[in-house]
């Protein structure tokens, strides 16, 4: 069947405008070094004596792997399997733990996990730390004594500045607010010897998609389990003890009955997170819908891009707006093993 998954503050220093320019384009084509503003991202803290326990009964992933440096991806399921967010997950010191996840679910997250503490020593907030992504050319960090990481999903940190490495080599920095506008100023100084390139979000954004990396936000919370976003890699343990969702997840896994996977879209039209996507071979069904876009941004060259979970019986003929709609270059994140 053809039926769908049923702005951090003000930034201190001028910042690019929506859209690509071509100074982005050229650091992007040359692969310059580039930084750029995450205020599409947030970040939790969850603490307290029995943090670890808390987290083990509700994330996908297991907490016991988070020794000090490392990171992961994680997500929290409803009881139906679905994810409600997914995010990067590492420990900041004992017994405090933080998550990078979409700034639109920051707000609703805390209260509905403190629904699930009970009588548990967890603390749940949404902190007002800042993000800033690197990409493009390694160079050194103007920051004496910090430890960056160089292995994917590890951490260091110095001076307030936590730094997250990612599987495809960038870095998220997140800092307390008033750091901010130093920080910036510091990367993108003129008088350093590999400055880095100011870029908007859309940049970030279209790493990600490159990257394979879907974050569920507002607009597609509760609408694929993780097997249809390709993020059990990543983000699941299939060796851990109970969790919500586990029993749907596991049975996904084992009897592999996923119909849906994670594919990335080009169009000439620019596409939404929570779109839903058309095919022709749904037509005879009581529902034309064939799929949903995860994430989009601009691509630098031109056009648009996105994640998407899509059928994948429908994937090679997937067409936006409706059944009629133009035609979507359609690629599998993760082609299927021959």
């Amino acid at each position: 069947m053809c039926a769908s998954a049923s702005d951090s503050g003000n930034f201190p220093v001028s910042l690019p405008n929506p859209g690509v320019s071509e100074r982005e384009l050229r650091a992007v084509t040359g692969n310059l070094p580039m930084v750029t503003p995450l205020s599409h991202l947030a970040v939790l803290e969850i603490s307290g004596a029995d943090a670890e326990t808390f987290m083990q009964g509700q994330f996908t992933q297991d907490i016991r792997t988070l020794a000090p440096g490392v990171a992961r991806f994680s997500a929290w399921c409803s009881v139906k399997g679905r994810m409600l967010a997914n995010f990067v997950l590492y420990p900041v010191r004992e017994n405090v733990y933080h998550l990078i996840l979409a700034k639109d679910l920051a707000a609703f997250m805390p209260g509905r996990l403190r629904m699930f503490i009970l009588r548990a020593k967890v603390q749940v907030s949404e902190t007002s730390r800042a993000l800033l992504g690197l990409s493009g050319a390694e160079t050194p960090l103007p920051f004496p004594g910090m430890d960056v990481p160089t292995m994917a999903l590890t951490t260091g940190a110095h001076d307030g500045i936590h730094a997250i490495r990612l599987p495809d080599t960038r870095l998220i920095l997140t800092m307390p607010p008033q750091r901010l506008a130093e920080t910036w100023n510091r990367l993108i100084d003129p008088d350093t010897t590999t400055p880095r390139v100011p870029t908007g979000q859309e940049i970030w954004q279209w790493q990600d998609i490159r990257a394979g990396l879907p974050w569920i936000t507002a607009a597609t919370s509760e609408a694929f389990v993780p097997q249809m976003a390709d993020f059990e890699k990543p983000g699941v343990s299939f060796k851990k003890g109970c969790y919500v969702g586990q029993e749907v997840i596991a049975r996904a896994q084992h009897l592999g009955k996923v119909k849906r996977r994670l594919y990335r879209l080009e169009s000439g039209q620019p596409l939404a997170a929570g779109e839903n996507l058309f095919s022709p071979a749904c037509a005879n069904q009581p529902d034309p819908v064939a799929g949903k876009v995860v994430t989009a941004a601009p691509s630098p060259g031109g056009g648009h891009a996105a994640l998407a979970v899509l059928l994948e019986t429908a994937a090679t003929d997937t067409r936006q707006g409706g059944i009629d709609g133009p035609r979507l270059e359609t690629q599998p994140v993760h082609p299927a093993e021959t």
